[in-house]
């Protein structure tokens, strides 16, 4: 469409037409050793909440049923059971 381009509208923003920096991140100044560090401290917080979340599901879950038994219901046997 020839007919309607405009010679003075600016062109599109491709990696092809602007300089390597304008494309550059954070991540791309550091150097390798600064990204493992990184990498490193995201996989032990994940393991640890990971860890937490389930120990405090457990412990819950051995709570309610330290209470149902001192409580004299059986209602968990058959929750178990199916």
């Amino acid at each position: 469409m020839a007919l309607f381009d405009d010679p003075d509208a600016p062109k599109s923003l491709t990696r092809d037409s602007e300089p390597e920096e304008f494309f550059k991140t954070n991540t791309d100044k550091m150097s390798d050793a600064e990204k493992v560090r990184m990498g490193w401290g995201d996989g032990v917080a994940r393991m640890v909440l990971r860890f937490s979340v389930h120990s405090l599901a457990g412990v819950y879950y051995v709570w309610i049923l330290f209470l149902d038994l001192i409580s004299g219901s059986y209602d968990w046997i058959l929750l178990q059971l199916f």
